[in-house]
């Protein structure tokens, strides 16, 4: 089964004739040409905060913009409370936290800092070992934070087969199931492995939705790692309609690096448009590796991401 077209077949079909442009937009990222000015063409615009778009531009913005503290885990090692205090006169309405962030900054403090900050908090990542070791823990914690979400950020190697992410999903049903009677949603992070073809001809992550209760795990998905795992995002969104909840988005270049949003490819407008089919309620941005200053990085793609229209 193939759900999309590696990144360099994407960008041949991007650079392509103007008659092609409606099946490369399908793609979820932006449009783009080597051809110069002509009669016909203007000028190409210069480079600026706001997001370019392949598809239509509407008139609708995102009203919250939240950042995976994961981008600033440096700083916030160092210093959790200036960290936040940044982060929220950028402009940020929201965090998503992981669990190793208590170490700097224990939950009771987190939310101290937080409601003096007026920051509030969606999401928590904790890995599985955790869940599995500490699961009343981090209940706990997430209750005092205020999050909603406990989100699996990601799965070892030893993980990633056939068999094994077919036993996750009842695995991640459970979970999710007394998670939820606790008041909380379980949701699962993805990366590009999730779109690797198993032996059974079958996507990983097709195999680990189909044996895991849509109510009990939503998907968190992010963009980044699922073009770069070769997915299809809008024909993803019609598939699993509902079941995303939440995503990360950050930007890939035309060499498949990620870059600060904004300043690639990925066609986010087209994306957020489909929120309606997608199910997705929070936009999160976070990057892996941010060059420094990393302030300036995440300013960059907020004001990229509070500037885009879909």
């Amino acid at each position: 089964m193939n759900t999309g077209f590696k990144m360099s077949r994407r960008q041949m079909i991007k650079i392509g004739a103007a008659g092609m442009a409606a099946s490369g937009a399908s793609l979820g990222l932006a449009g783009c040409s080597d051809a110069g000015p002509s009669a016909d063409m203007p000028p190409a615009v210069p480079p600026s905060t706001e997001v370019s778009s392949g598809s239509a531009v509407g008139t609708r913005t995102l009203d919250r913009i939240g950042l995976q503290l994961y981008t600033v885990r440096e700083m916030f090692d160092k210093d959790p409370i200036g960290t936040l205090t940044a982060v929220r006169e950028i402009g940020y309405d929201y965090v998503e936290s992981k669990d190793s962030n208590y170490a700097a900054l224990d939950a009771k403090e987190t939310r101290r800092v937080l409601d003096d900050l007026g920051l509030g908090v969606e999401s928590v990542h904790v890995g599985i070992d955790a869940l599995d070791n500490t699961l009343a823990e981090q209940i706990e914690n997430a209750h005092i934070i205020g999050a909603e979400y406990i989100t699996i950020p990601w799965l070892a190697e030893s993980y990633r087969n056939g068999e094994s992410w077919k036993r996750l999903g009842g695995k991640f049903t459970k979970l999710g199931e007394d998670l939820k009677k606790e008041g909380l949603q379980l949701a699962y992070h993805n990366h590009d492995f999730e779109f690797d073809v198993m032996e059974n001809g079958e996507l990983a992550f097709d195999i680990l939705l189909a044996n895991t209760d849509p109510n009990a795990m939503k998907v968190e998905l992010d963009f980044y790692w699922a073009v770069k795992g070769g997915a299809n995002i809008p024909d993803w969104f019609a598939k699993y309609k509902g079941r995303t909840r939440l995503c990360h988005v950050k930007d890939m270049d035309v060499n498949g690096e990620m870059v600060n949003v904004g300043e690639g490819t990925i066609d986010f407008a087209e994306l957020i448009a489909l929120q309606d089919v997608s199910g997705i309620e929070h936009y999160i941005v976070e990057h892996d590796h941010p060059a420094e200053p990393h302030l300036e990085a995440i300013e960059i793609s907020y004001k990229a991401l509070k500037n885009l229209k879909y």
